[in-house]
């Protein structure tokens, strides 16, 4: 969907420094929630670069943010 989850199931979650809400879905892909809104590959230049080759087990965030 342009404007969602890119699955009805989830299997990760995490808040970052800028209160985004990250989530990993089943389909292998990642978006994210911020201030009313699903930002995904469809809606997100920056997220459209990401392929990911294998399931996502976890997310992480460096000391810069």
């Amino acid at each position: 969907m342009a404007d969602g989850l890119p699955s009805n199931e989830v299997l990760g979650l995490f808040v970052d420094s800028k209160n985004r809400i990250w989530i990993a879905s089943f389909k292998n892909a990642v978006c994210y929630y911020q201030n009313g809104k699903i930002y995904n590959q469809n809606n997100h230049p920056g997220l459209r670069k990401i392929s990911l080759k294998a399931t996502i087990n976890g997310f992480a965030e460096t000391s810069e943010g």
